[in-house]
């Protein structure tokens, strides 16, 4: 028995349309490169997934800084630090104390006033002074148990003058 001729062409068609399809997609591949591809005709639709990789791109200029954003949230509290080193000394306590003590003489009048050292501090010297010609200084000295200074000023003018005792005190 003859083969029809009608039947035996067609796989042969077939056989050659898919052979030419192949070959003529591989050869079409092979043959398109970059200069012959249109700047912006391709789009990400024309390029299979991971064909890509960041390597095979070229690096692009870096464009302006941006505007700074907002600060963030304060952060939590750290640990505690190293105790620093030790500061100079300070000044002296308890150093020197001046008190002053006033009082006003009536005319022909002699008076005598103390001056008391607080806290402990005992006398470590003492002044009395007064203004007027008609006032003179009848006493200037440390109070007997160390503790303020005694002053005395006598008046022989018609009106009241004032005096004035100082105390240096220090610590005991």
């Amino acid at each position: 028995m003859r083969p029809r001729p009608g039947r035996t062409v067609l796989p042969l068609v077939l056989l050659a349309a898919l052979t030419v399809g192949t070959a003529g997609g591989a050869t079409a591949g092979a043959l398109i490169t970059g200069r012959q591809v249109q700047d912006e005709t391709l789009t990400g639709a024309d390029i299979r997934d991971g064909s890509v990789r960041a390597v095979d791109l070229a690096p692009l200029p870096r464009g302006p800084r941006g505007p700074r954003g907002p600060s963030g949230p304060t952060g939590p509290q750290g640990p505690p630090g190293a105790a620093g080193p030790a500061g100079p000394p300070g000044p002296a306590t308890g150093g020197p104390e001046y008190r002053v003590g006033r009082i006003d003489v009536g005319a022909n009048r002699t008076e005598t006033w103390p001056v008391f050292c607080a806290g402990g501090k005992v006398i470590g010297g003492g002044v009395s002074s007064t203004l007027p010609a008609a006032a003179r200084i009848t006493e200037s000295a440390p109070l007997d148990n160390g503790t303020g200074w005694s002053a005395g000023l006598h008046n022989s003018g018609a009106v009241p003058v004032t005096g004035f005792a100082w105390a240096v005190c220090l610590p005991a």
